[in-house]
This record gives structure tokens, C-alpha cells and sequence, in this order.
């Protein structure tokens, strides 16, 4: 198939970008930090126009840092950082697991139960995709997994509404848009964003399970909300709309009554869940208890839920695309490159003593990163070292520092490349919608994401972390 020209040109500016940052000398950064950021901003180039697929260009990455910088700089240990971190499993374990709450049924009849008592309306039925979101957070612990089988019984409700085509896709949007709010509620929601914001405090900064839950649930709430609010506002939904109790009663009959299979995804989830919660007494770290769980699930009579083929669910992609993103934080901290970066575009200083708006200014700052940056990741990666440095006169946290920058980065997009889940959802085979549908969204959120971070901080005063 013939390359489009939106790649060609992709390709071109990416390679032109990074042969300039190459052999161009610059002022205040050592030789393989400028090597590090020539292959650094043509990746984001590439990943920003979409030239190849992400993991691909990903791998490419990752073998420039290996191959081209010296071994002290980007030793594999450094490299591929993700590989031999807990996150990582965790994250695989996350992807058996919910493999298992899928094929048990368990998921999709908790989902038909909330539509048939709810859902009678279409504005409704937005409204649903992103309670179904928040609500399946406890059983199925990875945003994509859970979006893509929200989005199954969603795309049942379309079918039997007689909704267009249009009105379709928003409800796509609004199952992969409210993943987002959903990821942030509780730490092991979405385990690569949540974990490679982690990875960048101290560990005697990093909150337990239960203080994540804590001080991120209502602003993850608010942020929900707001976002929905904006979607019903920005697309209207058809005329017509055909769905209530009645259909949902009808799916549900078919399904039977709870098998045995479904009890026992229901006990193992209750067990994970209480390890996670209790994290901080026993000292297993959340990713073997993850791997565990799902090992447990496979074996004869008290499970039998993972199978083989669940191993074909975990995108190996995405992995090497998180791994290169971690990668982009972990080489350009010992090259210099985050240093150079942080002077050339975060402030000198934060001159403010109120804690509004100082977590105001880090939020645009963080929206700044992330449009330059293209990655949530690296935008982790630069900004929270940078801003604790220099919150830290004023008395703010490195943890209350890493959060802002996790709200307003993880929250915020202009552009699909800049979110992993808006991304997933677009196009015919997933959520519907196109890229302008995302970009018009996007914009409109920005104040919304501003507002949260206010919010948050507000919040965290309240319970004593400020």
C-alpha cells in the first residue's frame, strides 16, 4: 500500500528535526545529551504524525539510545528501566486478570443490570459510559481492557436504539474519554500512567494504596463529571432513541443465571483487591500481587479463569511504547538533556506563596510540556524532577508536586497522539469517532483539567496533606 503524504512528510520532518539537534551545536548540553535529544524529538515527531505504528517506532527508539549513545549513558539497566520494575507486571497481571473478568461474564452483567435500571435516554446512556467506567474500576484494573468491553455493551445499546451512525460515535468517545477520570480514581485503575508518575518520587513520597484513594477519588469524580457535562454540552444526540429495561432485561436473560465461573472471578477479585488496599502491612508490592492473583486464576478447581489465550490480550506495542516513554525520562536524566530542557522551557522560578495559584502555573506549565513533549511519559519525566526543585522553597511536597503534574498531564489533550485512550477508541473498529471530534473535545476540556487542579488542591488542604 502506497505510504500517504501525511507520513512521507511525517518521515521527512522527523529526520530533518533530528539531523539539526545532531550536528548543530548547542549551548549549555554535553555531546550525548544532544544525541539523546535528536533522537528523542524525531520519535515525538514520528509518534505526533503517526509514520508508523507507535511500537514500532517505539523499538526504533530504544535501539538508537543502546546502539548510539555510550554504554555508561544508556546502559540496558537504563534503557529498558520498565523491564525489571514491578510496574510491569503489574501491568501484565492487570491484562489476565480482566481477560478472565471478560470471559467469565461477570463485567458485562453488572453493566446490563446499571442500563436496565438507568438508561432510558440517550442522554442518559452518555451519562452511563461514564458510571459504567468508574464503577468497573474495582473489577477490571487496566483502562483498556475495561474500555473495549464497556464499549461491547454500549455498542449493544446503539444497535438496539436505532441511533445514527454520529450519535454512535459519541457514545464511543464518551466510553474511552471517561477513562481518564476513571484511571485516576484509585492507583491500580490504570496502572502504566499511574506507575510511571510513581516512578518519578522518591520512594518515602509516594502515597499507599489507600492515600491514593484518598486524595485522588473526588477530583477524579469532578473530573468525570466535568468532562460529561462538557460532551452533552459540545455533540447533541439524536431525536430518537429506543432502549430501556426492557432490552436490558432481555440480554440478561439470555446470560442465564451466575455461573460458577462468575463466582469465582467475583472471590478472586475480592482477594486482589483487599491486597492492594493493604499494601502498606504487608509490604507486597502491588505488581506481585497482580501476577499472583492471576496465577491463581488459571489453576484447576479454584480457578480456571486465564487460559492461553489471554497472553494474546496484552499488546506487546503498548509495552514498548511505555517502554521507550520511561526510557525518554531515564537516559535524558543521566545525559542532561531533562536539565537543558527544563531551563529552556520551564521558569526560572515560581514567584507565589499561594498554593492556587502556584499549582495554576504547573499545570500550564505541564500543558506546555505535553504539547512540545507529545508524551505523557516523558512529560512525567521532565517536569516533576524540574517543579519539585522548585516548589521546594516553597514549602510544597515532591508527592503534591508529582500529582499536579499527574491531573493536568493526564488529563489534558489537543491532539489524539497526546492521549493513549482517545487514541484507542478512534476509528470504526473501536469507539467510531475521528481525530477532529478529539481535537474539538480536547480544547474544550482545558478549562475543566485547570479547574480540577484547583479543585485537588483544595481537596488535599482538607485532609491534611497541605
Amino acid at each position: 500500500m502506497k505510504p500517504s503524504k501525511k507520513c512521507l512528510l511525517g518521515l521527512l520532518a522527523g529526520l530533518s528535526v533530528g539531523l539539526v539537534l545532531w550536528f548543530v551545536p548547542l549551548g549549555g548540553i554535553s555531546a550525548q545529551g544532544q544525541r539523546c535529544l535528536a533522537m528523542t524529538a524525531c520519535t515525538i515527531i514520528w509518534w505526533a504524525l503517526e509514520v508508523a505504528n507507535s511500537g514500532y517506532i517505539a523499538c526504533g527508539l530504544l535501539l538508537g539510545y543502546l546502539l548510539l549513545l555510550d554504554p555508561e549513558v544508556a546502559a540496558p539497566q537504563i534503557v529498558l528501566k520498565l523491564w525489571t520494575s514491578p510496574m510491569l507486571y503489574l501491568i501484565v497481571g492487570g491484562f489476565l486478570i480482566a481477560g478472565a473478568v471478560k470471559r467469565s461474564g461477570v463485567a458485562k452483567r453488572f453493566a446490563l443490570i446499571c442500563l436496565g435500571r438507568f438508561v432510558k435516554t440517550y442522554r442518559q446512556a452518555v451519562i452511563a459510559c461514564y458510571v459504567l467506567s468508574y464503577a468497573f474500576g474495582l473489577i477490571i484494573p487496566q483502562s483498556f481492557p475495561r474500555a473495549f468491553l464497556i464499549m461491547g455493551v454500549i455498542s449493544c445499546v446503539s444497535d438496539r436504539s436505532g441511533i445514527d451512525k454520529k450519535s454512535a460515535a459519541n457514545l464511543g468517545l464518551a466510553v474511552f474519554a471517561s477513562q481518564i477520570g476513571a484511571g485516576m480514581f484509585l492507583m491500580t485503575r490504570e496502572s502504566m500512567l499511574n506507575f510511571a508518575m510513581l516512578e518519578q518520587l522518591p520512594l518515602d513520597m509516594r502515597p499507599s494504596w489507600l492515600a491514593w484513594a484518598a486524595g485522588m477519588s473526588l477530583p477524579a469524580v469532578l473530573l468525570g463529571a466535568m468532562m460529561c457535562f462538557v460532551q452533552l454540552k459540545l455533540f447533541k444526540g439524536p431525536q430518537e432513541f429506543h432502549f430501556g429495561p426492557q432490552e436490558a432485561r432481555k440480554e440478561l436473560e439470555k446470560m442465564g443465571a451466575m455461573s460458577a465461573a462468575e463466582k469465582r472471578t467475583i472471590f478472586w477479585l475480592a482477594v486482589a483487591v483487599s491486597l492492594w488496599m493493604t499494601d502498606q502491612v504487608h509490604g507486597i508490592d502491588l505488581g506481585w500481587i497482580s501476577l499472583g492473583v492471576a496465577v491463581l486464576m488459571s489453576l484447576p478447581v479454584i480457578g480456571e479463569l486465564t487460559k492461553k489465550e489471554d497472553w494474546g490480550d496484552i499488546d506487546l506495542g503498548t509495552l514498548m511504547f511505555l517502554t521507550a516513554c520511561i526510557a525518554i525520562g531515564a537516559v535524558g536524566g543521566v545525559s542532561g538533556m531533562n536539565d537543558f530542557l527544563a531551563q529552556l522551557i520551564l521558569p526560572a522560578k515560581l514567584q507565589t506563596e499561594n498554593v492556587f495559584v502556584l499549582g495554576a502555573l504547573m499545570a500550564v506549565v505541564c500543558i506546555v510540556m505535553h504539547l512540545a513533549l507529545g508524551s505523557i511519559m516523558a512529560t512525567y519525566a521532565l517536569t516533576i524532577p524540574a517543579l519539585m526543585t522548585l516548589a521546594q522553597p516553597l514549602g510544597v511536597s515532591g508527592m503534591i508536586v508529582g500529582l499536579i503534574v499527574y491531573v493536568a498531564t493526564t488529563s489534558q489533550f489537543f491532539f489524539p497522539y497526546q492521549s493513549l485512550y482517545m487514541t484507542m477508541g478512534m476509528g470504526d473498529m473501536a469507539g467510531g469517532y475521528t481525530s477532529q471530534e478529539v481535537v474539538r473535545f480536547g480544547f474544550c476540556c482545558t478549562v475543566p483539567v485547570l479547574l480540577c487542579v484547583v479543585f485537588s488542591l483544595g481537596w488535599w488542604s482538607i485532609i491534611g496533606w497541605i
